[in-house]
């Protein structure tokens, strides 16, 4: 067997998950779409799917009155 790249095994979509957690329990907790987009240099749908699973297993909340 050939030796393995570091990160192989890595899901990248599970990893933009966590670091939108982690974005949240930093001085910003009511970030947007597009800021999260920008941040991880993620394209802007996947960011909002991610949002959206993240805000179903009660992880993060959507502020129906700023949107974010």
């Amino acid at each position: 067997m050939g030796k393995r790249e570091k990160g192989s095994y890595v899901i990248q979509a599970v990893a933009s998950a966590f670091q939108m957690v982690e974005e949240f329990r930093g001085k910003e907790p009511h970030i947007g779409v597009g800021d999260f987009s920008n941040r991880l240099g993620i394209p802007k749908n996947t960011a909002q799917r991610i949002l959206y699973t993240l805000e179903t297993r009660d992880y993060v909340d959507h502020d129906r009155i700023t949107g974010n």
